[in-house]
């Protein structure tokens, strides 16, 4: 609703705005979006509740420079995209960007979008995946930003904005190469085939990645999301992509718990570094590679 609501005012939309049954429209569908989306899984499983709010409270209780610092490291595509939005915008509103049209007429394309840009690093600094629903908006504010340029400015701003895009999407395109050249051994569907070999149907892993391959057989718990009790956790499934080294696994919340109470019992993380054309592209193995820990039987010492 806030963010409807906020492109409204953007746009100048004043009518709706102040229409009753605009608000009345809204208020259904955030309630249809609420009972659709999240109360099923909830209800199925109460201790969502508690998981879902132990993980906002975290979420927001990050500190804004690990949430940056974070974003920066893993979300360079997402945060470059909306650079090269951003550069138009900045260009249209300096001086001497053709004829002045008055402050409110600039705001209005791209108000909504600063306060949604502003909410989302205030408030989840580490989600720099929102950024993807963000850079839509910023493309469609800048389209006819650029055509109000003089034709000098707008070269260079043109320019800065494709260099942004350009550094945005080249790794992106570079790991789609990758992915599509990967070894039989580190396809999605090997490795799955391996994990239903070893983890029966029904038990409770704890993972980050191939929940969309194996939900329906197993049950899964977040690394990034989930709180669960671990005594209940039987297996966890690590993925060795983008760690910064080889055969490296992501990390993994609570290590000494499992270092204490659970073993490898299969092992295909990817041993390569990711390259292109015979040259090295990353520092990291990339692949669907997996890592299968099971829980030690009792009284089976630890290693």
């Amino acid at each position: 609703m806030a963010l409807i609501a906020v492109g409204v005012l953007a746009a100048g939309r004043s009518p709706l705005w102040r229409d009753s049954s605009f608000w009345l429209l809204a208020t259904i569908a955030a309630v249809a979006g609420f009972g659709v989306g999240l109360l099923p899984p909830l209800l199925q499983n109460p201790d969502s509740w508690r998981q879902m709010a132990r993980h906002g409270s975290e979420e927001i209780g990050h500190s804004l420079a690990w949430g940056l610092s974070f974003s920066w490291q893993f979300g360079k595509p997402q945060i470059l995209g909306l650079a090269s939005g951003l550069v138009v915008g900045a260009a249209a509103r300096a001086r001497g960007a053709g004829p002045a049209e008055g402050r409110a007429s600039w705001l209005r394309p791209w108000l909504g979008l600063l306060l949604a840009l502003g909410f989302t690093v205030l408030v989840f600094p580490a989600k720099y995946y929102y950024g993807a629903f963000l850079l839509p908006w910023a493309f469609a504010a800048a389209t006819p930003a650029v055509t109000r340029l003089p034709m000098a400015r707008r070269l260079v701003t043109l320019t800065l904005a494709a260099g942004c895009y350009l550094a945005a999407v080249a790794p992106v395109m570079a790991l789609q190469v990758v992915f599509s050249t990967l070894p039989s051994t580190q396809t999605l569907a090997y490795n799955v085939a391996q994990i239903q070999q070893r983890v029966p149907d029904g038990a409770r892993v704890y993972a980050q990645e191939y929940w969309s391959s194996l939900a329906n057989d197993l049950r899964f718990v977040s690394m990034a999301h989930g709180h669960p009790d671990l005594e209940r956790v039987d297996y966890v499934l690590l993925n060795g992509s983008g760690t910064g080294a080889p055969g490296m696994p992501a990390a993994i919340p609570d290590q000494a718990y499992f270092d204490r109470n659970f073993e490898t019992v299969y092992d295909n993380l990817p041993r390569e570094r990711a390259s292109l054309l015979g040259i090295p592209i990353s520092r990291s193995g990339w692949g669907f590679g997996v890592r299968i820990l099971a829980r030690r039987p009792p009284g089976a010492p630890s290693q």
